[in-house]
């Protein structure tokens, strides 16, 4: 029986905790998933949430390791990048239940249909109806 596709989302403070710089949140990321409110006076709009499985595989790509060792430059000087990736690599983010890679697919996908449909929205795009 499959699980609840119930999508965790994280944070940008979260992606910076978890490794991720600024440069690579926009370069993988462009598009948050969504927004969280923040209770301080000087963020009106919020802190950008993005799907816990669209993290995951980014990354889990060969594109995500060739920027991330490029943008390294000794943030931890206890552990090499190669150590720290293949560490997060390993450790999916705690809000990112187990799941088979057949469930990462789906929700994957899901994930990003209701982006473009978002998107569409966004555009003001909606679809012809039939009278």
């Amino acid at each position: 029986m499959m699980k609840s596709l119930e999508t965790p989302f994280l944070t940008t403070t979260e992606l910076l905790e978890r490794g991720w710089t600024k440069t690579l949140i926009k370069r993988f990321l462009p598009n948050p998933d969504g927004s969280m409110p923040v209770k301080h006076w000087k963020n009106y709009r919020g802190q950008d949430t993005y799907a816990a499985v669209k993290i995951w595989n980014a990354e889990q790509s060969q594109d995500f390791e060739a920027a991330f060792m490029k943008s390294w430059k000794g943030r931890m000087k206890e552990c090499s990048p190669e150590e720290f990736l293949a560490e997060l690599r390993k450790q999916p983010h705690p809000k990112i239940p187990e799941r088979d890679k057949a469930e990462v697919l789906l929700e994957t996908r899901l994930a990003e249909a209701a982006g473009h449909l978002q998107e569409a929205r966004m555009r003001e795009l909606r679809t012809p109806h039939k009278a």
